[in-house]
């Protein structure tokens, strides 16, 4: 009873993996014509998702948008991991299997399960149905953002601060410029 418990709370974990894997890929595959179609649904889910991806304006709201999935899949993902490591030590005497052999087991095991039930799969699925994910994933993107506001701003800044440096540092090579450093 108690395993089936430890499988059911992991499973719900890597679904919510998958659902915030899904939404990076599918609000970061819109073309015009998906934006055309969220603004003529006037749906409140379509209308939630067009203010996640415009307010305030386009380029700070995909900057929080991408904070905000990156960080609750990283969340879920720690849990999953921690959790397993946890349930796997208790569930199992790692003293006969041996730390590092048990280690390694965890580490591929959990690994490989992630990166294709939570990762792979889901974003394979959610270029193809990008709108569904976004209307399915909308709201509880909202309420993430508005849960961890602070620090999903901090993580929005952060990477805003590095883009101007980077931009700066960035230079501008004509052909000529290019055909002379080739030569």
């Amino acid at each position: 009873m108690y395993g089936l418990l430890v499988l059911l709370v992991v499973a719900l974990f890597i679904f919510l993996s998958a659902l915030f894997s899904g939404a990076e890929n599918a609000f970061f595959s819109l073309n015009p014509n998906d934006l055309v179609l969220l603004n003529e649904e006037n749906s409140r889910q379509s209308n939630v998702a067009l203010e996640l991806i415009n307010e305030p304006d386009r380029k700070t709201a995909t900057r929080r948008l991408l904070a905000t999935i990156l960080l609750m899949n990283n969340l879920v993902n720690i849990f999953i991991v921690i959790f397993t490591s946890t349930m796997f030590e208790y569930l199992f005497n790692t003293e006969v299997i041996g730390g590092p052999l048990t280690f390694a087991i965890q580490v591929v095991l959990i690994t490989f399960i992630l990166v294709l039930l939570g990762e792979v799969i889901p974003k394979i699925y959610a270029t193809q149905n990008n709108l569904r994910i976004i209307r399915l994933m909308a709201s509880p993107l909202k309420w993430s953002y508005i849960l961890f506001k602070p620090l999903i701003l901090l993580l929005a800044g952060t990477s805003s601060v590095f883009d101007r440096f980077i931009n700066k540092s960035n230079h501008n090579i004509s052909v000529e410029e290019l055909s002379q450093a080739i030569d």
